[in-house]
């Protein structure tokens, strides 16, 4: 993976979406020398006459009738990515910024989360990031959130658009970066190693605000599950052998403050992946001993999410009575072979809740030369202890914290 040719693409296509809310339209420009408009089917009014005009500009721009590129208005395989935007970027970083963390589960997300999220920005720049999809989520943004000065989206088609001088130039003046869901696989071949990845790493550095969801949460984590063969791997698959070739890992592509020993799992609760994270964390300790103890995982449940202040006070946002589970293996797997299911006890589980105290401290460095995290919760808290054995995990209560 890191091995993959880091050159400059060969040629790109800048589009910008400009919103048109007297006539409902929104023009897409494409530099490739010569601007031309595109109007998009999606935002334009009903009757035929904005339709024949539509049908009319894409077949002299060279697209036949219903191409999905045609609407975007861009050619991922000279561009690399797709880029749509609302509002005016501003010139500079919006003041009152601050860092600030949110991690959400998948789903629809929870909106007031989504808007403290946007005023952290400064109600500056937004910018999405994805590698599917298109400018839905940018459109909620811009409705609904509060108020952000602009909200861009880049689209990423593959691996050479993370080395375009504009992409990495708008992550640099963003006051705020969304990655939102998808595949996380294409996140990891499309940014490990590039100046994309570098660029999210500096905006935390300076002390700005990221979020992710979904796919996006799942590498928000300095540890992440790669789904790297395409294949998202289940609960019982992972815990019958998690050795397996395809249950694939990855670690590093963000190191953020308080997650450099987190590894991050989406739709927790609905897609029940507490068996998996499990399995993810003893083979991570088996393939990065200086980790074993260390990390703990984070899986969120859908509509819901963590939200982390730079102090460390952290507290569950979430549409519904959704949770965060906390796990924590205390001991090393008893049996950890390939082929075989896994035997492993004294796994720490914690349910926290919107009600929930949690506190998040970072202090000395571990093994692995990464600041340890220590996490401390009071106040309606759920304490389970799991152990897996012969592929099966088992869950006992064992205490509940009160308000």
């Amino acid at each position: 993976m890191r091995s993959l040719p880091q050159k400059d693409p060969p040629g790109f296509i800048w589009s910008k979406a400009i919103d048109r809310p007297n006539n409902g339209l929104r023009t897409m420009y494409r530099e490739t020398g010569v601007w031309s408009p595109v109007w998009s089917p999606r935002v334009c009014p009903t009757g035929a006459r904005p339709m024949l005009v539509l049908l009319a500009l894409l077949t002299l721009a060279g697209w036949a009738p219903g191409s999905a590129r045609a609407a975007a208005g861009a050619q991922p395989d000279t561009a690399g990515y797709t880029y749509y935007s609302i509002g005016e970027p501003p010139t500079a970083h919006a003041t009152g910024s601050r860092a600030a963390m949110l991690l959400l589960g998948g789903g629809e997300w929870p909106m007031p989360a989504i808007r403290d999220f946007i005023a952290a920005a400064g109600k500056g720049h937004i910018v999405i990031l994805r590698a599917s999809g298109d400018d839905a989520a940018q459109l909620d943004f811009w409705q609904n959130g509060g108020g952000p000065h602009a909200v861009s989206t880049v689209v990423f088609h593959n691996r050479q658009a993370s080395f375009d001088p504009k992409v990495v130039r708008l992550l640099e003046s963003a006051d705020g970066i969304f990655i939102a869901g998808g595949d996380q696989g294409d996140y990891i071949r499309f940014w490990d190693g590039t100046p994309v990845q570098q660029a999210m790493n500096e905006h935390v550095r300076a002390g700005r605000p990221i979020a992710g969801t979904s796919a996006g949460l799942a590498i928000l984590g300095r540890h992440a599950y790669g789904c790297l063969d395409g294949d998202s791997m289940d609960s019982p698959r992972a815990l019958a052998d998690p050795l397996r070739s395809g249950l694939t890992l990855w670690s590093g592509l963000l190191t953020l403050p308080g997650l450099e020993h987190v590894f991050t799992d989406s739709h927790f609760t609905e897609r029940h992946r507490l068996g998996r994270l499990v399995a993810f964390l003893a083979r991570l300790a088996h393939e990065q001993p200086t980790t074993a103890g260390a990390v703990v995982g984070l899986g969120i449940d859908e509509e819901s999410g963590l939200w982390i202040e730079p102090t460390g006070e952290a507290r569950v946002v979430s549409r519904k009575q959704g949770s965060v589970w906390w796990v924590k293996p205390t001991s090393a797997a008893a049996l950890l072979q390939p082929g075989k299911p896994l035997t492993q006890s004294g796994i720490e589980v914690v349910q926290l809740g919107t009600e929930s105290s949690i506190h998040l401290s970072v202090g000395a460095n571990g093994s692995d030369g990464l600041p340890m995290a220590q996490w401390v919760f009071a106040k309606t808290t759920m304490h389970y202890r799991a152990h897996a054995a012969d592929g099966v995990l088992q869950l006992e209560r064992v205490a509940e914290d009160s308000p």
